[in-house]
């Protein structure tokens, strides 16, 4: 069985859907997270930090 991540956005929330597959569950986590933040910024939505000891956001150097 394969992960299948689904992102979508209602107003300010954001849904994170996937199907359950243990080792999917941390890389999901390690690849697509980091960028959560940076996406709600793109549609000028609240600003979100993270605790960049567990993991650091990306977002571009403008």
């Amino acid at each position: 069985m394969k992960a299948q991540v689904i992102v979508f956005m209602h107003k300010v929330q954001a849904h994170v859907q996937m199907q359950y597959k243990p080792s999917a569950i941390r890389d999901f986590l390690d690849a697509v997270m980091p960028a959560i933040p940076y996406c709600i910024d793109l549609i000028e939505s609240a600003y979100l930090t993270t605790d960049e000891s567990r993991i650091k956001a990306f977002r571009p150097k403008a």
